[in-house]
């Protein structure tokens, strides 16, 4: 299964939707088949180099949804690079946040895990405080609705008035990966 260095995982599975992943969250859990969600970076960190885990690679979950130029609010799902935001926005006349780690990183990566930092950021936010509402597959598969997502389908507040849990999902530094 590879290496302490190179977890390598017995396959991968590439979603499309939420539904997809629920779906796939919720076979694993029946067949207590471990598993580990991966969007962009260097690997599927965490896991046991020992155990056989099944990948579930985001990488075609890499959608804008939506771009609210008049409320400055960006819908769009985990493998969405800054490069690919930053190009929508531009055509918006709107211009994100970006991190000094190139344009290839992941957005949400970026506001969920580790604290990346960018010339932008005095202007557009930081990170970690970034995101307004999330809709986050559980390890139970259950799909949990954070922020204003949660309460009015909405997303336009981070905290409230729906259930922020920023704190588990980002904590201080996020999980890693």
């Amino acid at each position: 299964y590879g290496n302490k260095f190179a977890v390598r995982p017995l396959g991968a599975i590439l979603p499309e939707s939420t539904e997809e992943v629920q779906a796939i969250v919720k076979i694993c859990n029946r067949f207590k088949i471990p598993f580990k969600a991966h969007g962009t970076g260097f690997g599927p960190g965490g896991m046991n180099a020992d155990a056989p885990f099944l990948s579930i690679d985001l990488r075609f979950m890499d959608r804008i949804i939506e771009i609210d130029e008049k409320n400055m609010i960006a819908v769009f799902e985990p493998y969405v690079s800054f490069a690919a935001l930053m190009n929508a926005c531009i055509k918006k006349k709107v211009r994100p946040y970006i991190i000094g780690a190139g344009p290839s990183c992941s957005v949400l990566a970026n506001a969920t895990n580790v604290q990346g930092y960018g010339t932008t950021n005095v202007s557009a936010g930081f990170g970690g405080r970034v995101p307004l509402a999330v809709e986050w597959v559980m390890p139970d598969g259950e799909i949990m609705k954070m922020g204003t997502l949660g309460t009015s389908g909405q997303w336009f507040c981070g905290d409230g008035p729906g259930p922020s849990l920023r704190g588990i999902y980002r904590g201080s530094t996020g999980t890693m990966g």
